[in-house]
C-alpha cells in the first residue's frame, strides 16, 4: 500500500515499463481490472517485449472473457519467457476449451 503512490509519482516524472508493471499489479490485486489493463498496455507501448506486462494483461483479458486476445498476450510473453509455468498452464487451459482459438497465431 505504501509503494502505490510512489509508483504513480514515478510515472509522472519518467514513464517506464517497470513502474507501469507495478501499477498494473497493484490495480489487479485491488480488483480494478480496467486500470490494470491500462497500465499493462502502457508498459507494452514503452517496451513491447515486457513479458510481465504481457502476462498481466493476458490474465486480465482471460478474467474478462476476452480469451482469444488473452491467448495472443500469453504467446507474446512466452516469446521472452518460454518457461513460465503459469503462462503455459493458462495457454493449455484456454486453448483446450475452444477449438476456435488458433494457438499458432502470434
Amino acid at each position: 500500500a505504501e509503494a502505490e503512490p510512489q509508483f504513480h509519482e514515478s510515472l509522472k516524472s519518467i514513464p517506464n515499463p517497470a513502474a507501469y508493471d507495478a501499477v498494473g499489479d497493484i490495480e489487479a490485486r485491488h480488483g480494478r481490472s480496467g486500470l490494470a489493463e491500462q497500465a499493462y498496455r502502457q508498459a507494452l507501448a514503452l517496451e513491447g517485449m515486457d513479458s510481465h506486462a504481457h502476462f498481466g494483461l493476458a490474465a486480465i483479458l482471460e478474467a474478462t472473457g476476452r480469451r482469444e486476445e488473452a491467448v495472443r498476450q500469453y504467446q507474446a510473453g512466452m516469446r521472452e519467457d518460454p518457461l513460465n509455468r503459469e503462462a503455459n498452464e493458462a495457454l493449455l487451459r484456454l486453448t483446450s476449451k475452444s477449438p476456435y482459438v488458433n494457438s499458432s497465431k502470434h
